[in-house]
């Protein structure tokens, strides 16, 4: 595992977290799984899918003198659990373990058992293209082609509609195409107008799964649709930044500056302000 591994902060910066790049990411559905559980001191708790700990050391930080197991079938997020115990001071209060939960066999008893399961039946939707986000859900990551991650959703109607909105450019999106395009923003190839069905995001790059989207005045008008865009396509594994488009004709500086930071730490944030 990298020793670049972003860290994030839970329950007002009393947790400490390190997780993965890529993969299943750390949320408040952690917080609030610890939350509901009502183990008291001296209580043992079985964590179930404990991906980097997240439930198990919000508990551990909000009840003194329980102890957690934590089964987790990724050896490099259970890696990054452990040094999370560090990272916590919560020596000789969790251990983690590698194993699928399907077979995973013990002769201990707990008191209690903590798990966010994936909340969608196999088969009614699509795998995430994320290899680790995929089995932390239970299945296998959909197969690649190309560059991976978002191509092989691709219809020929995808493609015919996203020639067509390239042709179509807005003033924001040629300026920010142009600080993008071959390579020059940190040497990553990005995309345009590219499909992922059944979407049309404006800028991707596969390579690091980050997808930028422009906004103009008609967000505020459609600011339900583009949240459910979003997360269909945070659920695809990639991370999705947005700009207005005032900041990319007035600010780019800033714009290239928050894009950079995406790609240095955790979850992207529009910049303030806007239209």
């Amino acid at each position: 595992m990298s020793e670049n591994a972003p860290e994030i902060h839970v329950l007002n910066h009393k947790v400490r977290l390190l997780q993965a790049e890529a993969g299943f990411r750390t949320s408040l559905d952690s917080v609030f799984v610890a939350a509901a559980c009502r183990a008291e001191a001296g209580d043992r708790v079985l964590d179930l899918g404990a991906g980097v700990g997240g439930a198990s050391f919000c508990l551990l930080r909000r009840v003194a003198g329980v102890h957690v197991t934590g089964i987790e079938i990724q050896q490099s997020h259970a890696d990054l659990a452990v040094k999370n115990i560090a990272l916590n001071e919560m020596q000789g209060r969790a251990e983690f373990i590698v194993a699928d939960i399907r077979d995973w066999r013990t002769e201990d008893r707990f008191d209690h058992v903590i798990c966010n399961p994936p909340y969608l039946d196999a088969g009614t939707y699509t795998p995430s293209p994320s290899e680790q986000r995929a089995k932390a859900l239970g299945h296998s990551p959909s197969p690649h082609r190309g560059e991976g991650r978002g191509e092989e959703k691709a219809t020929s109607e995808d493609i015919e509609r996203a020639r067509k909105l390239r042709k179509n450019t807005t003033e924001a999106e040629q300026k920010l195409w142009h600080e993008l395009r071959d390579r020059r923003f940190f040497n990553l190839k990005f995309k345009r107008q590219h499909p992922v069905s059944p979407y049309i995001v404006d800028f991707c790059c596969l390579e690091k799964g980050i997808i930028v989207e422009l906004d103009g005045g008609q967000h505020v008008e459609q600011e339900d649709y583009d949240r459910k865009r979003t997360e269909f396509l945070e659920a695809q594994g990639f991370r999705v930044v947005r700009f207005w488009n005032n900041d990319v004709l007035a600010n780019m500086g800033g714009v290239l500056e928050r894009m950079e930071g995406v790609l240095r730490g955790p979850s992207p944030n529009p910049l303030p302000g806007g239209e």
